[in-house]
């Protein structure tokens, strides 16, 4: 496996971030089963997404 291969892996197995936003989204779904929030869309962005 060469070192792009084990990149795109990594980027795969980024298990942090993955559990973050799975968190997130089940506190929208809470929100809008619970309280009736209204949620029109979900955006993951960041800090250095701007940066370009």
């Amino acid at each position: 496996m060469d070192y792009e291969e084990k990149t795109k892996l990594s980027n795969l197995m980024d298990l942090q971030r993955t559990e973050y936003h799975k968190k997130h989204l089940q506190s929208i779904q809470q929100a809008i089963q619970e309280d009736g929030v209204e949620v029109e869309g979900y955006f993951a962005w960041s800090l250095l997404d701007n940066c370009e």
